[in-house]
């Protein structure tokens, strides 16, 4: 009986003692703070454009598909003024129209005897547009070349001609994506949705593409920079 009572005895010192050096081991444990390695400090490169933009000219052709019954194909020409590299003012963007009939409404009169109603037919239009380019960025080009480009949002409001309404009042935005060549050469996509201020036109969108000529400061700016 009493060896009973002594094995129990020392059990419980056991445990006694195992509790208490885990308590105390967590206690320290919270009073000692781990250290946590320090973060590297991150390099970050910054490189300023090779180039000043300046005053442009550019032509283009657009394609607007929104019109079931025909879609229209626009030829036109801008003209750009760069206050700086980020804010522009297209001076204006002009365009004579061609539509494209899509046969829908041959097919409604032939299959069905129904006389559509259709779409009043664009002829030309005139818009002047703020552009805002907070984006420039650098391509890889096949792993040899480094080419230059931005992206740039428009706004911007104008003029249009109809075949039935005649002049009609328009506002239009989008965005401009620039691939930027040799010698102030440029590339362009452009995109712009068009709502023409009138309650029987339907708005349409123009995708563009856009070939320029800037008179850029590009290499007088490479030349000071090498200097530099």
């Amino acid at each position: 009986m009493c060896y009973l009572f002594y094995v129990k005895s020392n059990t419980y010192v056991l445990i006694f003692l195992l509790l208490g050096s885990l308590l105390c081991s967590s206690l320290k444990a919270q009073e000692t703070p781990v250290e946590e390695p320090e973060e590297a400090p991150k390099t970050v490169a910054i490189q300023n454009r090779p180039y000043i933009l300046n005053k442009e000219i550019g032509v283009y052709y657009s394609y607007m598909p929104l019109d079931h019954f025909n879609h229209f194909h626009a030829f036109g020409a801008n003209y750009l003024n760069y206050f700086n590299d980020y804010l522009a003012w297209e001076v204006f963007n002009a365009a004579t129209v061609t539509k494209q009939s899509t046969g829908l409404a041959d097919r409604l009169l032939n299959d069905f005897g129904a006389v559509p109603d259709t779409f009043d037919i664009l002829q030309y239009y005139f818009t002047s547009s703020v552009i805002y380019t907070p984006i420039y960025m650098k391509h890889l080009y096949k792993n040899k070349e480094i080419r230059f480009g931005d992206i740039s949002f428009v706004a911007g409001a104008g003029v249009a001609r109809f075949e039935k309404a005649l002049n009609a009042n328009m506002v239009e935005a989008g965005f401009i994506t620039r691939f930027i060549g040799q010698e102030g050469l440029n590339f362009k996509f452009d995109v712009r949705y068009k709502t023409f201020l009138s309650g029987n036109l339907r708005p349409n969108i123009s995708i563009g593409l856009v070939f320029t000529y800037n008179f850029t400061e590009e290499v007088q700016n490479k030349q000071a920079l090498d200097e530099e």
